[in-house]
């Protein structure tokens, strides 16, 4: 399962908020969580935004740790990215 799925599941976080605050769409949002496709590095960095002050709401966390499998997602997307 993908990093993001868990998230949102977890902390009930609602598809329509998240993907109303990271500027893009529903099947957009199914597309990344599904492998299809990767989410631009200014998406994802909006996304992982959101979902350490959705997730800090709920619970008072290390977020650093909980995003870990994110920073390293991140990353590979600057890669790719650049090359």
């Amino acid at each position: 399962m993908m990093p993001l799925q868990k998230y949102v599941e977890k902390y009930n976080i609602e598809v329509a908020d998240l993907c109303r605050h990271c500027g893009i769409s529903r099947t957009a949002y199914y597309n990344i969580i599904s492998g299809r496709s990767s989410p631009r590095v200014d998406t994802a960095v909006k996304i992982k935004e959101y979902l350490k002050f959705k997730v800090s709401v709920y619970e008072s966390l290390n977020i650093e740790y909980l995003f870990t499998d994110w920073d390293k997602r991140f990353e590979n997307i600057s890669i790719r990215k650049i090359r």
